[in-house]
């Protein structure tokens, strides 16, 4: 039961927040208080991993040192997850795909070029006014529900695609998927394709790609999608394994820290 706007599911309960103890019509048990720590854990490493994977995916992409503002704004974010476990609000995660399309929209490619050599990066445009629109906008999209409820599904489908595409523009998984088909005298003069031979490269991708699967299959039925955090974290193991195919020059060349498998 979803209340419309900023509103109580039920008016009529313990108020705005969650008593730990369980209300006094489903009282909670003692030990379910110490045995719910497992899950929560595992949910907290979920939300973790995947909001310093965006992060890094940024740091990536803009080359450049952030300030403290950057350490500042997670330190936020999980204030704000902390006080919506006890208020039983949606916790906050990354929106990479967002994220993505937000950088390379900010980002500034160099017009003077050599013939037949592609554009290179400058910089980015780095600024808070267009977070800070989006956020508002978000905001208030609660009070434009009828209106917004109007729009019709294909449209907001054929966004989705459109922000999903184009975020995909640059991550290095799907560039290394699309030379694995690619003759190698037209691949690119990158890192991963001067230090690690093309048969390596492609092992990689497959077992990049391997992880990528094990996660969706897990993250697509509801029996097991509950354990999804749990998978999520053997990853780590999974990549450090890696150490004993290929060499620390290749996998420097082919991944950045966490989220080369994700």
């Amino acid at each position: 039961s979803v209340p419309s706007g900023i509103q109580m599911t039920n008016s009529t309960a313990r108020g705005w927040l969650i008593p730990p103890t369980g209300t006094a019509d489903s009282p909670l048990p003692v030990w379910a208080m110490f045995a719910a720590v497992v899950p929560a854990v595992l949910l907290y490493l979920l939300l973790f991993m995947e909001t310093h994977i965006c992060e890094l995916i940024m740091m990536e992409k803009t080359k450049e040192k952030k300030g403290a503002g950057l350490h500042l704004d997670i330190v936020l974010l999980s204030l704000i997850n902390l006080m919506s476990g006890f208020l039983g609000g949606p916790w906050i995660c990354a929106a990479t795909v967002r994220a993505v399309s937000h950088v390379s929209a900010l980002t500034v490619m160099s017009t003077q070029n050599v013939p037949g050599e592609a554009p290179k990066v400058v910089g980015i445009r780095d600024q808070r006014v267009s977070p800070l629109v989006v956020s508002i906008l978000l905001g208030v999209s609660v009070a434009l529900a009828p209106i917004l409820k109007l729009v019709p599904f294909a449209v907001l489908f054929g966004v989705f695609l459109y922000m999903g595409v184009s975020g995909m523009n640059g991550v290095q998984f799907f560039d290394r998927v699309a030379l694995c088909f690619m003759p190698v005298k037209h691949h690119p003069n990158v890192s991963y394709v001067q230090h690690v031979k093309t048969l390596r490269m492609v092992l990689f991708t497959v077992l990049q790609a391997g992880g990528l699967a094990v996660l969706w299959i897990v993250k697509s039925f509801p029996e097991i999608a509950l354990a999804f955090p749990f998978f999520v974290i053997l990853m780590i193991p999974y990549r450090y394994s890696l150490k004993f195919i290929f060499t620390d020059r290749e996998l420097s060349a082919v991944s950045f820290a966490l989220h080369l498998l994700l």
